[in-house]
């Protein structure tokens, strides 16, 4: 199916006393109730993208409308905070020259600015691919390209254009006047935690997820889309919005999965459909094929992200008909918010906690107001990174996830590490409300929810084990066939897969000779670095030259 994707641009000229602002809206008709297009005397309202809690910030703000709500928050000169969905929005007073401008709170739904200091003028859009062309003489931001390699996304607000920044999850753009600073509106405290037994978390748990989850099908059947698109894999994300979307008595759901053939992940996930009895569009990718369209994926994640995270997304995409189907649910980042990588509340950041290359450390101080090493892997790894690769479903809809929901992340914030450690509150969680769910196999070890000593023991020695087979597996540029995506194995027996790789770094890495520390570092990856890393290092390349050639 051919993509259209929705956008708005605002461009606002910074004289303080008479600051002239023009709009470019254009809106495809998906879910075309939630998008607000609207300015009259005094106010300009411009929102894309969906709420999914409409009905009820209506009701607690006494409003008929979602516009409504937002000319209520403008008049009242507050930042909105009410909302949970893919949304975003610029809102604006002409006659008090005030506004605001932000996405959701997670990242996943942002807004991008460009301020040109010659005019001076701000540019503001929730389409990158659109600010980007209104750039005047683009450059390369050096230390945004050594994040691709580093970490294979951004770890702050930078992307690769020098001075077009990309607004973070939780922060806004305040408009005032002559003036605009960036501030932040929303924050998911994984600092303080508050006292709570395993049990009553796991219903607490239930009761939220179960909302967020109807909250997701809802906006599908207020649309008319009664039949619901789902991912599914191997472990237990994707799993448990089926289980529970099932459970709430949705039908006509439909999944798709993809991966190497006979890998567990596909076969978890057959196992798992063949129990829900629901139809699976299964797509393999032995054939590799759409490693060869790196520009064409570069420009679909709008550069925010290497283009191997996005898998064969772009070929099932342009296959699928969404004309019958509404949104396309998942599983986002549902270990991350329901379980804790981290054992304390420590506020010691190390900022290469959780980058992608083993081989090249992050030599750029980011920016973070982030509390904790957990907080700085939220929102670093996953709202910058995991979830960049929303970005290119929205030419044909949108993507959500209940584990994505406002009230639910914050409720697991609170909750303290001992029981969300090592998966406890998961495991628990389905082991008591749907175990079903749990007795089908997974590539996610049951065992990691213990925390007696003989099982941290166990844990413990499989985590050497991993580390030890990490090291070897970079060593000797080996990895498993049976994994979801076997980098190593494709790069060494797809002939054709190896020469594009190598000759797509040998023609392109002249692109960044002006910058000698930053090509040192993409020949050391590429030449000494895995699979992976190869890829990730012809990904900044390809982003390189999608938007600065």
């Amino acid at each position: 199916m051919e993509g259209n994707h929705s956008y708005w641009l605002v461009t606002l000229s910074l004289e303080e006393s008479n600051p002239r602002i023009s709009k470019e809206v254009s809106f495809s008709d998906r879910f075309e109730a939630d998008k607000i297009d609207y300015e009259d005397v005094q106010y300009i309202i411009l929102s894309d993208g969906l709420v999914l809690n409409q009905e009820e910030v209506m009701k607690k703000f006494n409003v008929t409308s979602i516009r409504d709500y937002y000319v209520q928050r403008l008049s009242e000169n507050k930042m909105s905070d009410d909302l949970t969905g893919p949304f975003n929005a610029f809102l604006y007073d002409k006659i008090n020259k005030r506004g605001f401008a932000f996405g959701k709170q997670t990242g996943d739904s942002s807004i991008f600015y460009y301020f040109d200091k010659d005019s001076p003028r701000i540019i503001i859009s929730n389409n990158y691919n659109q600010i980007v062309d209104r750039v005047p003489n683009k450059k390369l931001d050096e230390m945004a390209a050594h994040c691709l390699l580093t970490y294979g996304f951004y770890v702050d607000d930078l992307t690769i254009v020098k001075g077009l920044m990309r607004v973070q999850a939780g922060n806004f753009i305040d408009l005032n006047g002559g003036e605009f600073c960036v501030k932040q509106y929303h924050h998911f405290d994984f600092m303080k935690k508050e006292q709570v037994t395993l049990g009553d978390a796991v219903e607490q748990l239930d009761v939220l997820f179960r909302k967020a989850v109807s909250r997701c099908f809802e906006k599908d059947k207020a649309y008319g889309y009664n039949n619901h698109l789902v991912s599914l894999s191997g472990g237990i994300d994707s799993r448990m919005v089926n289980f529970v979307a099932k459970e709430l008595g949705y039908k006509k759901i439909s999944n798709y999965t993809f991966g190497q053939s006979f890998s567990d992940e596909v076969r978890f996930a057959f196992l798992v459909g063949k129990y829900l009895k629901n139809p699976i569009y299964y797509r393999v990718t032995d054939d590799n094929s759409y490693f060869f369209d790196i520009e064409k994926t570069v420009r679909e994640l709008w550069g925010m992200c290497y283009y191997a995270s996005n898998h064969c997304n772009s070929q099932f995409n342009e296959m699928i008909n969404y004309q019958n189907i509404g949104l396309l649910h998942t599983g986002q980042i549902g270990d991350v918010i329901l379980s804790s990588c981290v054992a304390n509340n420590n506020s010691d950041i190390d900022l290469n906690f959780g980058r992608n290359s083993q081989l090249l450390k992050l030599r750029y101080t980011a920016k973070s107001n982030v509390g904790n090493r957990e907080e700085f892997f939220i929102y670093g790894r996953a709202a910058q990174g995991a979830l960049a690769t929303s970005y290119s479903i929205l030419p044909y809809t949108y993507i959500v996830s209940p584990f994505l929901d406002k009230e639910l992340i914050e409720f697991c914030a609170k909750i303290p590490y001992e029981i969300r450690r090592n998966h406890r509150l998961y495991w628990e969680w389905i082991e008591r409300k749907y175990p079903i769910a749990g007795e089908i196999a997974s590539t996610r070890n049951k065992a990691e929810r213990n925390l007696s000593l003989r099982d941290n023991f166990i844990l413990h020695t499989k985590g050497i084990q991993e580390r030890l087979k990490s090291i070897m597996d970079n060593l000797l540029h080996t990895d498993s066939q049976n994994h979801m995506n076997p980098y190593q194995f494709w790069y060494e027996t797809n002939a054709k897969l190896k020469e594009f790789v190598d000759t797509y770094f040998t023609e392109h890495i002249g692109l960044i000779s002006q910058y000698p520390q930053l090509q040192a570092e993409t020949q050391k990856l590429y030449s000494q670095g895995n699979a992976f890393e190869k890829l990730m290092s012809i990904s900044m390349l390809a982003t390189v030259n999608v938007y600065l050639t």
